[in-house]
């Protein structure tokens, strides 16, 4: 862990990252994956692209962690499925 993620702690960093994700999400829908680039999805998340590559070292990384998030979601989605129809 970086010294200044150690200052902000986890938890603001993890929303940190959201806020990177969700204002790429905003971007893509409006540009494309392709179209949207990293000073976009700055301005977008209201910080500097700098900051941006504090959280995520590539746009490439940025896709990768929302596709991540998704499966998570969709795992626990039809995890939940599962419990109920075998409860």
């Amino acid at each position: 862990m970086r010294k200044c993620d150690a200052q902000i702690g986890p938890a603001k960093h993890e929303e940190k990252r959201r806020e990177v994700l969700d204002a790429a999400e905003t971007c893509f829908v409006r540009a494309g994956i392709r179209g949207a680039s990293i000073s976009e999805i700055s301005a977008e998340a209201k910080m500097s692209s700098g900051h941006i590559y504090h959280y995520f070292p590539s746009k490439e990384a940025i896709v990768a962690a929302m596709a991540a998030v998704g499966m998570d979601m969709r795992l626990r989605s039809s995890n939940g499925l599962w419990k109920a129809r075998t409860s």
